[in-house]
């Protein structure tokens, strides 16, 4: 029943303001119908925050297991989700859904991704070098017979310098949205 007033109400107030605009015009909403987009905002925080704790996990996990190609695959992964989340936030300032008190959030959000991206990008190369000395090492020791020489080459991978960073991205603290920034009188003037 209430999502039955929800969606009335909604149709009421499409149909409201595009009486109010004309029958002919058939352009985008006003700002004021559109709703803002701080909810997204926070879920886009708490993604990057997470993002992070993966791409160190998978970082932990590579320098106590050795796996380069399995790590490669997740830095990858943890690469392609962020992007996706860029080009979300890129969305919802196309479409108008970053105001005033949302913009400066947006702005630090942006910046913690593109932070991520790179690392996870810079990571992903040095996994894939490492899988290559890897799977070279193996043939050469295949190729030795597997003698007293031909023992297995040890891992000495030391943890990635995005880990070792002291201060945490903006986003890992819960993200602040003032409805009114930007908007007080005297800043406009």
């Amino acid at each position: 029943m209430k999502g039955n007033v929800n969606a009335a109400a909604s149709f009421a107030l499409v149909a409201a303001v595009l009486a109010a605009c004309g029958s002919a015009y058939a352009g985008p909403l006003p700002i004021e119908a559109i709703p803002p987009a701080s909810g997204e905002l926070t879920t886009l925080a708490d993604l990057v925050v997470m993002l992070k704790r993966e791409l160190q996990a998978v970082e932990q996990r590579l320098v106590a297991e050795c796996d380069a190609v399995e790590a490669r695959d997740h830095f990858v992964d943890v690469r392609n989700r962020a992007l996706t989340a860029v080009n979300r936030l890129g969305s919802l300032w196309q479409t108008g859904r970053l105001r005033s008190g949302t913009l400066a959030a947006s702005e630090g959000l942006t910046r913690d991704l593109v932070v991520l991206i790179y690392e996870a990008q810079d990571a992903a190369v040095l996994a894939h070098a490492l899988a290559l000395l890897q799977d070279e090492a193996r043939r050469m020791s295949d190729g030795r017979g597997g003698g007293s020489e031909g023992r297995q080459p040890r891992c000495g991978i030391q943890p990635f310098a995005s880990s070792d960073r002291a201060d945490p991205p903006a986003t890992e603290r819960r993200l602040q949205i003032d409805v009114n920034d930007g908007e007080s009188a005297g800043e406009n003037r």
